[in-house]
């Protein structure tokens, strides 16, 4: 067969090439190998449809080669005997017997695709269990879910310390948190992101967010239907504007100017370009990815636009704090997230978040200073116009099914950077994760 085309050779096959053993049968798969050469142009469908095969000439072809396999394996147990399952001169493995809730297959994917085998030494085949089940010894970078012929005719795992056919064993499940040290992982940034030392700097403004990541893992987990985790935050290019701990709140909505050497002041309004670029705070943003696979991801996560808490005044309002002292500095108060996956296979997180406050009075220590209000004030809106929240609930849209088959995950913080960019402080982030107890990469449950 000389590639995909319209003219097609037929593929002979001479058993005189085939040499008893593991080897010899490594060898035949070469030579047979390079009696089928493939294209490697390009074509357009009107290209192709003028110059190869259809779908149905390809699939007699298919069905011939399956037909011929079948004539093989024939052939082999003939000379070998009827009840034969080992002979010098060609081994043969015994058929596969699928393990009680699992099953076989010649491919390690797409198991109902290939065409029968004869089970000669050097052939493959993957067992897998149903939904909740496990093999039996299987672990992480073990495949202990594949069994290879050998030549003296039985079924070795990869690394044969197994004979014979695997076995199912029933996973436990849990609904309890696993605390994940996050603490192992802060040199692992991407993009302009960055450790300090003390937060992560989330990069400059209006870089691309898929670049800037903070990423923990990977984990040795799987399926995760929850996790919870809290940060503080301070954020940057914020010209003083928004709510601080102890100076108070500097409205930057309006239009009027402040002293140019930050002196006192009626309203915090600032030209019209930066307030467009104040009401386009960053967004901390967290997926589930495939340890494997960075493509292969869910959001579970995604914070309202941050804007107050600003970095330019950090000295202000307490500096950097001491870093085993939650709340201390000038960070923001406590943000608390937790995601859970619903049964609709979307995630929907909740936030709480205790929304800013300040003292009306001008002199007093926590000062609303450009607002004319009495009392108390509490902020309810941002600057973009949306309400803000002490607690939110929020759907994520379009879930991706495939990180549940990822055999190992990454918990990865996206920044948004937007039209500023904010410090992530990550000392009491406690991150809890739970995810079931089966290792998909390695086919097995977890001990």
């Amino acid at each position: 067969m000389t590639g995909v085309g319209g003219s097609v050779e037929t593929l002979r096959v001479d058993l005189t090439e085939l040499e008893s053993g593991q080897q010899g049968l490594i060898e035949w798969q070469r030579k047979m190998g390079a009696k089928i050469k493939l294209s490697q142009e390009y074509y357009t469908k009107k290209e192709a449809d003028a110059q190869f095969a259809d779908t149905k000439h390809l699939d007699e072809k298919f069905n011939l080669m399956q037909t011929t396999l079948a004539g093989l394996d024939k052939l082999i147990r003939e000379v070998n005997g009827s009840q034969a399952t080992t002979v010098s001169n060609i081994p043969l493995c015994p058929d596969p017997v699928a393990p009680t809730l699992g099953k076989w297959s010649y491919q390690i994917d797409n198991p109902d695709s290939h065409p029968k085998l004869p089970f000669v030494p050097g052939v493959s085949i993957y067992f897998k269990c149903n939904e909740g089940y496990g093999i039996i010894g299987g672990k992480e970078g073990t495949k202990m879910f594949e069994r290879l012929c050998n030549s003296d005719g039985k079924w070795y795992s990869p690394d044969k310390s197994q004979t014979g056919m695997p076995a199912c064993e029933k996973c436990k499940t849990t609904t309890d948190y696993v605390k994940v040290d996050h603490t192992q992982y802060y040199s692992q940034t991407t993009g302009n992101a960055r450790w300090g030392g003390k937060d992560f700097r989330s990069g400059s403004p209006g870089e691309d967010e898929s670049l800037n990541r903070w990423v923990v893992g990977p984990l040795d987990m799987s399926k995760v239907t929850k996790l919870k985790f809290k940060y503080e935050y301070v954020t940057g290019y914020s010209w003083n504007c928004g709510f601080s701990k102890v100076t108070g709140y500097k409205d930057c909505t309006k239009a009027s100017k402040f002293p140019v050497d930050g002196g006192t002041f009626n309203y915090g309004g600032l030209s019209t370009s930066i307030q467009d670029r104040f009401a386009k705070g960053p967004e901390i943003k967290v997926y589930i990815e495939d340890a494997s696979n960075k493509d292969i991801r869910t959001q579970v996560y995604n914070s309202r636009k941050l804007e107050d808490y600003p970095y330019d005044n950090c000295g202000a309002n307490g500096g950097w704090g001491e870093t085993l002292k939650q709340g201390d500095g000038c960070y923001s108060p406590l943000v608390e997230v937790e995601s859970t996956r619903q049964a609709n296979g979307k995630w929907q997180f909740d936030e709480t978040e205790d929304l800013p406050t300040c003292a009306c009075s001008a002199t007093a220590a926590n000062s609303c200073r450009s607002l004319g209000c009495t009392g108390t004030y509490t902020k309810d809106k941002l600057a973009d116009g949306t309400k803000q929240e002490k607690k939110r609930t929020i759907e994520m849209p379009n879930p991706n099914a495939q990180v549940d088959q990822a055999g190992r995950v990454k918990i990865v913080f996206n920044f948004a950077n937007n039209g500023r960019n904010l410090h992530l402080n990550p000392h009491h982030l406690t991150l809890e994760v739970v995810a079931e107890a089966y290792n998909a990469e390695a086919r097995a449950c977890r001990v």
